[in-house]
């Protein structure tokens, strides 16, 4: 497919543009997409792979790094830093005395690991090893370890989920199950953070809190005072998780750092009147209560047809640029799949479509 669409991309611009535009704008192309070339380099690697060994060590390490850090680009779009460094993977001889290992290198993560023949485990291997250094790596060390390492989990589940569905049965058969079977509170915060990854917030609102949260204290040494509020907001984010559809529940969390609240619009009947005006008074009150009471970030929640309504409290605050800054606004799909999360199948539920907006309420930064 990748060949296909790249081989479609240079008819067309040669269509359009002279070979020196051609090649002017595929260098542009690449400079700005490091991650197809890496895929590039192990397409070309795998054609010659039939040459030696060497080839085909090199198809393998760059076609997993290209995943990696094709994920990494996406996963920034939904909040800013997540995964501040690009990796680069490195296999060693595996009956060797070299230890594998992480080592960090300017702006890179260079994971070294011994080969195991086996696509599935070398890529597995090489999210799990490397998950502690690439993931808000500065703001963990302030998270209580027993959460911090269900969200390791978790992330890594969605990253083979994203990148390479093919591998997501082996890595629940031989390294999540297990860990679940023996370990009650991983599966049960396993359970909270597949539901915040279906409804898109797991990334948008959980990692984005915790990590901005770690950095106000970074680099000062960890204590468990720091790991108290962390873990109360993953308290409360769990009723969220938990939500029913028409519950209302208290969408605000005031902690000393973390102090946010989500703008849930309802819905249509309760957003739009009979004429199909919008009414969207209730929401713009509840947003300068909040900044009255001193929130510092709201989270504007919307799916489907109530999104533009969402889209026009938006309107209105980014005419208030002294008071309201967009932080992100991004749309996607919500749905919970029917694939093997855990110990047993989910049912498959309607698809919807969701906009989260994030704001900072300047006063209360």
């Amino acid at each position: 497919m990748i060949f296909n669409e790249f081989i479609d991309l240079i008819n067309l611009l040669i269509a359009s543009w002279s070979i020196t535009g051609v090649l002017a704008i595929l260098l542009i192309y690449f400079l700005t997409h490091p991650e197809k070339v890496e895929k590039w380099e192990s397409i070309l690697a795998r054609w010659f792979s039939f040459t030696g060994k060497k080839f085909k060590k090199i198809h393998i390490s760059k076609d997993i790094q290209s995943k990696m850090n094709t994920y990494r680009k996406e996963i920034n779009k939904e909040c800013e830093g997540l995964i501040p460094f690009k990796t680069s993977i490195k296999f060693i001889n595996p009956f060797s005395f070299e230890k594998e290992r992480v080592e960090h290198k300017e702006d890179k993560v260079i994971v070294v690991l011994k080969d195991k023949k086996n696509q599935d485990e070398n890529f597995v291997r090489a999210s799990m090893f490397s998950i502690k250094d690439i993931l808000i790596p500065n703001s963990r060390r302030y998270i209580e370890p027993h959460l911090m390492n269900s969200i390791d989990w978790q992330f890594v589940k969605n990253l083979i989920f994203n990148q390479n569905k093919s591998k997501l049965n082996y890595f629940i058969d031989y390294h999540l199950s297990p860990k679940l079977d023996e370990d009650e509170k991983l599966k049960e915060n396993i359970n909270i953070l597949e539901v915040l990854t279906e409804r898109g917030v797991f990334t948008r609102i959980l990692l984005k809190e915790i990590k901005d949260y770690g950095l106000k204290y970074y680099p000062e040494p960890p204590n468990i005072e720091y790991f108290k509020e962390p873990t109360s907001f993953f308290e409360k984010i769990k009723e969220f998780a938990y939500r029913k559809a028409g519950e209302d529940i208290n969408p605000t969390f005031r902690g000393t750092n973390i102090k946010i609240s989500i703008v849930m619009i309802g819905r249509y009947s309760k957003v739009f009147t009979k004429t199909g005006d919008l009414n969207l008074d209730p929401y713009i009150q509840w947003v300068f209560k909040c900044e009255e009471e001193g929130i510092s970030s709201i989270y504007i929640l919307a799916r489907d047809r109530t999104i533009l309504a969402a889209q026009n409290i938006a309107a209105i605050l980014d005419q208030m640029p002294d008071r309201f800054e967009m932080v992100n606004s991004s749309v996607y799909t919500s749905k919970i799949r029917n694939h093997k999360i855990l110990l047993k199948p989910r049912i498959e539920k309607k698809e919807h479509k969701v906009i989260c907006i994030h704001y900072y309420i300047k006063n209360n930064l």
